[in-house]
C-alpha cells in the first residue's frame, strides 16, 4: 500500500516560492538603501525643461522576453505615499495571478497647477495642452524605447492628476486606455469646462471603449462641493450612454488624513476583474489555460500573458488528476515564459524525483535554489535530500541498474549491495515500496514484484511492505499468493482495514479460501 500519497499531493499543491525575480535586490550588504525603482531624466523641447521619471519594474522582467502594460501615475514625487503605495498593490496582487503584470512609471510633478489643471481657479488657460503633448511625443516614446510595454495605458492621477485624466480623455481619448483617479471635481480648475467637454465629445460618440474608475470623499468642503459635479458627470454619461465606455464611483467615507486615499487597489482589482483564472474552469491540459488568455486578449484589446502562478497551480491540478505529461507540458510552457520564476523548476523537480530521474531532478532543484537565494531552507533541505540519494540509497542504485541492465541486474546489484555492507550506503523501506510502484505503474509487474520482496526480506516486521507485495501478487493474477501476504498483514496489524478488505474481495472470488 502506498502510504501518503494524497498529504503528498496537497503539500506539493501549497508551496509557491518567492524567487527573485523582482525589483528588489536580495544580496543585501550592510548600509544599502532599499530601492523601489529607478530615477530616469529625459529633457523635454516641448516644455524647454527637464522632466524626471520614476519606474518600478515588475516581478520577472530580467527575464528579457515578455512585453508590460504600462501604468503611468502622475504625482510621482509623492515616493513614500502614492508612488510606494502602487508599487505594494503591484507586488501584492501581480504574483497571485490577481491582475497582470505592469509597468510603473511616476512623473515627477514640475508645476502641477501649470500642467495638470484645464484652467486655473480664475479661469486662465494653462499649460495643460502643452504637457498632454509632453506625454504623447516624449514621456510615451521614451518609455516605449527604453522598456518592454505592451501598447496599454493606465492614468492614475491623484489630486490635479484626476482632472488631468478625465479632462484629456475627452480631448486626447487616444492618450490612455483606462483612468483610475481620486475625486476630479474637488478641485476647482476647469470643473465646468470639463463638464462641457465631456457632454459635447459623448454626444458626438456612439462607441466610446474607454474604461474610468473614480474614488472620492466628504472629508471637507471641496470634496462635498465636487460631489455635486460629479453627480452631473455621472448623469451626462448615463445620458449618452456610449457603447463600451464604463464608469466605476467608489466612495470611501471616513476620510481624516491630509492626502486624499486614492483608491488604486480597488480600481485596478476592478479593471481587470475578469482576469483571474476561473476556479471552476475544466483544465485537462496547456491549451485549456492558454484559450481563457487569448478571450481575455480580445476583451482587454493587449495579448495578456498566462500568470506563472496560475500555470502552476493548475499543473497541481492536473497532478491530483494523474496526468502527468500534461503537468509536464505546462511546466516546460511556464519555464521557458517565466525562466526567473522558481516555482515551475520546483515542480519539476518533484516530478522527475517521483519518476526517479534523480540526476535530472537535481538540476531543476539547483536552478530553484538559485532563483530564491533568501528564506530557501526548504530548498535546501531538498536539495540535501535529493544529494544524500543519489549517492548513498540503496533502492536508487537498483533502481539505476534496473535502468541499465534489467530487473537481473536490478537483482545483482541488491545482492551485492547486501553482501558488502557499507555504512554510507542505507535501505529505505518506502524508497524500495516508491520504486516497486513505479515498476508497477509502468507496466513491468515482474520487476515490481522482485522489488517488493527485496522490501520485505529487508523489512519482515513491516505491515506496509507485505500490502505492497500484496496487491503486486493480486495485480498479476497470483491470487494464493496475494491471500497469504494479506494475512500476514494482519498478524503484523490487525486493525489494518485495507488488507481486511483486500482478503474480502480475494476470497469472495475463490470462497474454499478461508
Amino acid at each position: 500500500m502506498k502510504k501518503g500519497t494524497r498529504i503528498l499531493i496537497l503539500a506539493f499543491c501549497l508551496i509557491m516560492l518567492e524567487s527573485a525575480g523582482s525589483s528588489f535586490a536580495f544580496a543585501q550588504q550592510d548600509g544599502d538603501d532599499v530601492a523601489i525603482g529607478k530615477y530616469r531624466k529625459i529633457h523635454s523641447e516641448i516644455l524647454n525643461e527637464e522632466r524626471t521619471l520614476l519606474v518600478h519594474l515588475p516581478r520577472g522582467y530580467e527575464d528579457g522576453k515578455r512585453r508590460y502594460p504600462v501604468l503611468y501615475m502622475l504625482y510621482g514625487d509623492h515616493v513614500t505615499t502614492y508612488f510606494a503605495e502602487a508599487v505594494s498593490v503591484l507586488d501584492t496582487l501581480c504574483p497571485t495571478g490577481r491582475i497582470p503584470d505592469c509597468l510603473l512609471v511616476g512623473i515627477m510633478n514640475a508645476d502641477r497647477y501649470r500642467d495638470l489643471l484645464p484652467l486655473t481657479p480664475d479661469g486662465k488657460p494653462t499649460g495643460i495642452e502643452a504637457f498632454t503633448r509632453f506625454l504623447q511625443q516624449e514621456a510615451f516614446p521614451f518609455i516605449k524605447s527604453q522598456y518592454r510595454t505592451k501598447d496599454f495605458r493606465v492614468l492614475i492621477g491623484p489630486q490635479a492628476g484626476a482632472n488631468f485624466g478625465l479632462f484629456t480623455l475627452f480631448q486626447h481619448p487616444d492618450i490612455f486606455d483606462a483612468l483610475i483617479i481620486n475625486h476630479p471635481f474637488r478641485w476647482q480648475g476647469g470643473r465646468d469646462l470639463i463638464l462641457k467637454t465631456t457632454e459635447s465629445s459623448l454626444n458626438q460618440k456612439s462607441d466610446f471603449r474607454k474604461w474610468v474608475f473614480i474614488s472620492y470623499d466628504d472629508a471637507d468642503a471641496l470634496a462635498r462641493e465636487g460631489i455635486g459635479y460629479l453627480n452631473r458627470f455621472e448623469q451626462i454619461v448615463k445620458t449618452s450612454h456610449p457603447e463600451g465606455f464604463e464608469l466605476e464611483l467608489n466612495f470611501m467615507p471616513g476620510h481624516d488624513e491630509f492626502l486624499q486615499r486614492l483608491g488604486l487597489r480597488e480600481g485596478l482589482k476592478k479593471l481587470f476583474e475578469d482576469y483571474p483564472f476561473p476556479e471552476k474552469r475544466k483544465v485537462e491540459c496547456l491549451d485549456d489555460v492558454l484559450s481563457f488568455y487569448r478571450e481575455l486578449s480580445k476583451e482587454y484589446g493587449f495579448e495578456v500573458d498566462p500568470p506563472e502562478h496560475v500555470l502552476t497551480v493548475q499543473g497541481d491540478h492536473l497532478m491530483e488528476l494523474g496526468k502527468i505529461n500534461e503537468v509536464v507540458k505546462i511546466l516546460e510552457f511556464a519555464m521557458e515564459r517565466y525562466p526567473l520564476g522558481a516555482n515551475s523548476f520546483f515542480r519539476m523537480a518533484n516530478i522527475l524525483s517521483r519518476m526517479g530521474n534523480l540526476e535530472s531532478a537535481l538540476d531543476y532543484i539547483k536552478k530553484a535554489v538559485e532563483l530564491v537565494p533568501h528564506d530557501n531552507g526548504m530548498l535546501r533541505s531538498r536539495l540535501a535530500s535529493m544529494e544524500k540519494k543519489i549517492k548513498a540509497s540503496a533502492a536508487y542504485q537498483v533502481e539505476k541498474a534496473i535502468r541499465a541492465g534489467g530487473i537481473e541486474a536490478g537483482i545483482n546489484k541488491f545482492r551485492e549491495l547486501q553482501a558488502h555492507s557499507q555504512p554510507s550506503i542505507y535501505f529505505d523501506e518506502n524508497e524500495f515500496n516508491d520504486l516497486g510502484y513505479r515498476l508497477m505503474q509502468a507496466g513491468n509487474l515482474a520487476g515490481a514484484l522482485q522489488v517488493f520482496q527485496m522490501n520485505v526480506e529487508l523489512h519482515p516486521g513491516l505491515a506496509n511492505a507485505h500490502d505492497s507485495l500484496g496487491e503486486c501478487y493480486m495485480r498479476n493474477g497470483e491470487k494464493e499468493k496475494a491471500i497469504e501476504s494479506y494475512k500476514r498483514v494482519l498478524e503484523i496489524n490487525p486493525q489494518n482495514q485495507n488488507a481486511r478488505e483486500m482478503l474480502k474481495k480475494l476470497q469472495e472470488k475463490d470462497p474454499n479460501k478461508r
